[in-house]
């Protein structure tokens, strides 16, 4: 019941859902989930770490309303902790809206990746990859809202910021 234990249950977890047996990474993380919060306490920051590994294997065995309860128990923890925007809550954000454009739902979707593009705009700045990532999300959002020209425009924003990431990547070699 070590900190490292939980740590290296989480890593191979985390490598177990990378190799698509999210059970298996599920069986580890609730193990590592009880440890933690025996240790720290049910609305620690290292529980709801392990909470939004545990929403990836639920959302990947298309266990949706299991994925979101977790994602939201996490994302309550992280606002609680932290009262500014983080990349915890990011992360929690951007898994969110990708259960809802899963489930059909552009609009809370759209949403939800505004929020995250907001957020990583502060936290890494507008042109980061972080950025990238979360526009490219946003764009399918409008997409499936029928803003095919605007998803397009997003998409191109992503794209530039890539490019140049790329750009910089090969100038530091």
């Amino acid at each position: 019941e070590h900190d490292v234990t939980v740590k290296a249950m989480q890593r191979l977890a985390q490598c177990r859902l990378a190799a698509e047996k999210p059970a298996d990474a599920e069986a580890l993380l609730v193990r590592a989930l009880e440890i933690v919060r025996r240790r720290h306490g049910e609305r620690s920051p290292q529980a709801a770490g392990l909470m939004v590994d545990c929403a990836a294997a639920a959302r990947m065995q298309r266990r949706s309303a299991d994925a979101k309860q977790l994602l939201n128990d996490a994302l309550a923890i992280y606002r609680t902790a932290d009262k500014a925007p983080n990349a915890a809550v990011g992360v929690c954000l951007h898994r969110l809206g990708q259960i809802a454009l899963d489930e059909k739902q552009p609009a809370t979707a759209l949403r939800l990746f505004q929020q995250v593009v907001a957020i990583d705009e502060s936290i890494y700045g507008s042109g980061h990859v972080e950025v990238a990532d979360d526009l490219v999300m946003l764009a399918a959002a409008h997409a499936a809202l029928g803003n095919a020209d605007l998803a397009e425009e997003i998409r191109a924003r992503a794209r530039g910021i890539e490019e140049r990431a790329a750009r910089d990547a090969d100038d530091a070699d």
